[in-house]
């Protein structure tokens, strides 16, 4: 039995069931002991998958596209933005990039890559993030807790 909005139904059988509207995230469930409705709160499910890197040089995968690429090393340390023709990621893609180690680390990028970073393009210091986006045309935003 379907439904949707404006109709109604019955449930032959006493058993718990649960409804779920996808588009509008709501859901319902009937509890058969209670004999009740009851609303289901929404519960965020987004996970952000990291990628923990420990040498002092990294260059951008697409495989780091929606994720955190952290750097833990006690020695200054850099991640690069690799250039389009190596790595095509789809504009809009996001990467966080965080100092985990004492080591500073620092993105730079790659030949033909610009990287507009206007707060400078060094991680303030231990346990701080970035943000970076691709805008497209090899061209990145950067902004978080960066010094120059």
């Amino acid at each position: 039995m379907g439904f949707s909005n404006g109709s109604s139904g019955s449930l032959a059988a006493s058993s718990d069931v649960t409804l779920n509207n996808v588009l509008n995230k709501d859901s319902l469930s009937y509890d058969s002991a209670s004999e009740k409705w009851k609303n289901i709160p929404e519960v965020n499910t987004a996970v952000v998958v990291t990628n923990l890197q420990q040498g002092t040089a990294y260059t951008l995968a697409l495989s780091d596209a929606g994720k955190s690429v952290e750097r833990s090393n006690a020695s200054a340390n850099t991640v690069t933005i690799p250039n389009s023709s190596s790595a095509s990621f789809a504009t809009g893609t996001i990467i966080e990039i965080t100092q985990m180690g004492a080591g500073q680390t620092t993105i730079v990028a790659a030949a033909n890559v610009i990287l507009r970073a206007p707060d400078g393009a060094k991680l303030a210091k231990q346990y701080t993030s970035a943000a970076l986006r691709y805008r497209g045309n090899n061209e990145w935003l950067l902004a978080g807790n960066l010094v120059t």
